[in-house]
């Protein structure tokens, strides 16, 4: 199966557009933001036009590996689990695997080729449209490469589509897997190289620039190669690491499609929690923020409800503030359940509306952004942002440079 992606449109003022991706069992349109496959958001998001991605995710450790290597009813257990979110996607929504390994530092993996191979083989067998190379969580990085080496060859023996995910590591060993994975894409058909996903560890593309930076980069010089559209998925997209420090801060995950980001991935990554936090978490229950798109920002709690009335989102969808209210007498858990799928919802719709925007040019995108509160007052966003549109109209003007050569040269002849 391949994956294929063609220009709807591309908005000028701004550095996104509008694909149609293409797989065997669908189409759909981005920019668009993945369904969790192991959760409810597939029972609160049911509209079609929010949807179009499943992201089945797994998190790996050594022991785990270990255990299921020895252990085939372990084994069995996992990929059960696997193709149950699997199966959680529509017909035409691609669904794309995220194996994730998790280590402490300190670890030694003795034959890190081989664990490679068994991550393969476990989502090898499961029935997915794509299935990204491993991502890495406090993993020594003498092992990275290695692992990878081990996944991309014994990839070469099955027939499934394999993406190549940049992990968070290193800019020189970046570099050493992006090159090791396209010179083996050149003798493995099933290496895809016009899908780029990029891990942006529990952060955001503005925040995480220099990392975004290099993957439009990078996307942009296989479009040239290719002449066609290079996808660009998200991985553990989320606003803010400090979500302690203020009871308002600016959604940076929602200025993903205007810097280039066509699907965006929920947000999987543990917090690394340090001893001061550690203590204010004890000493009160800080509690997780929720979305207003009316501001592009996350709020506390006490803050949505003092503006509820000011904020139409806080009162409209399958989740508001009531029902999250509602859920805060059931404990703890339902109650942060309950907001992460009003912010699901809240992000799905609203990316939904920049998609609606980006297609039909009614609204001009680049003032849709700038007049958002929060985006208007955080300096960071508004320099990141020209930085990226600057960037990609040079691309433009490049890739537009070339066609135009082509065609003329096709005329000549």
């Amino acid at each position: 199966m391949t994956i294929r992606a063609k220009y709807v449109k591309d908005v000028e003022d701004i550095a996104g557009r509008v694909l149609e991706i293409r797989h065997f069992r669908g189409t759909f349109h981005t920019p668009v933001r993945v369904l969790r496959g192991s959760s409810r958001e597939d029972k609160i998001i049911t509209s079609k036009d929010c949807r179009g991605v499943v992201e089945v995710y797994a998190r790996l450790t050594p022991n785990k590996l270990k255990r299921m290597w020895l252990n085939l009813s372990e084994e069995y257990l996992f990929t059960c689990k696997i193709r149950r979110a699997a199966r959680k996607a529509q017909d035409y929504e691609l669904v794309i695997a995220i194996p994730e390994i998790e280590a402490k530092p300190s670890s030694r993996l003795r034959n890190s080729v081989k664990v490679g191979e068994c991550i393969l083989e476990l989502f090898g067998a499961v029935e997915v449209d794509v299935l990204c190379t491993p991502i890495f969580n406090r993993v020594n990085e003498r092992y990275v490469l290695p692992i990878l080496q081990g996944f991309l060859e014994a990839a070469s023996t099955i027939d499934k589509p394999i993406a190549l995910l940049i992990p968070e590591v290193s800019r020189d060993l970046r570099d050493r897997i992006v090159k090791m994975y396209f010179e083996l894409a050149d003798r493995n058909n099933n290496l895809l190289t016009n899908v780029i996903c990029v891990d942006y560890d529990g952060s955001n593309p503005v925040t995480r620039y220099s990392k975004h930076i290099f993957a439009l980069k990078l996307s942009k010089e296989l479009e040239w190669s290719l002449d066609e559209p290079v996808v660009i998925y998200g991985v553990n997209v989320k606003f803010s690491k400090a979500s302690h420090k203020s009871d308002e801060i600016t959604a940076r995950d929602l200025v993903s499609p205007f810097i280039g980001i066509d699907i965006i991935g929920p947000n999987h990554r543990r917090p690394v929690i340090s001893g001061d936090v550690a203590d204010l978490l004890k000493q009160r229950d800080v509690e997780k923020k929720i979305l207003s798109t009316t501001n592009y920002s996350y709020l506390t709690i006490e803050k949505a409800l003092i503006l509820r009335n000011s904020l139409p989102e806080l009162r409209s969808g399958v989740i508001t503030i009531n029902s999250i209210m509602a859920m805060k007498l059931s404990g703890k858990s339902r109650f942060e359940e309950e907001i992460r799928l009003y912010n699901a919802e809240k992000s799905a719709l609203e990316i939904a509306r920049i998609r609606k925007m980006f297609s039909e040019g009614d609204v001009n995108p680049k003032s849709y952004l700038l007049r958002k509160p929060r985006i208007k007052t955080d300096k960071i966003v508004c320099k990141r942002f020209e930085k990226c549109v600057r960037l990609i109209s040079r691309y433009r003007k490049m890739i537009s440079r070339y066609k135009m050569k082509k065609l003329t040269d096709k005329i000549l002849f």
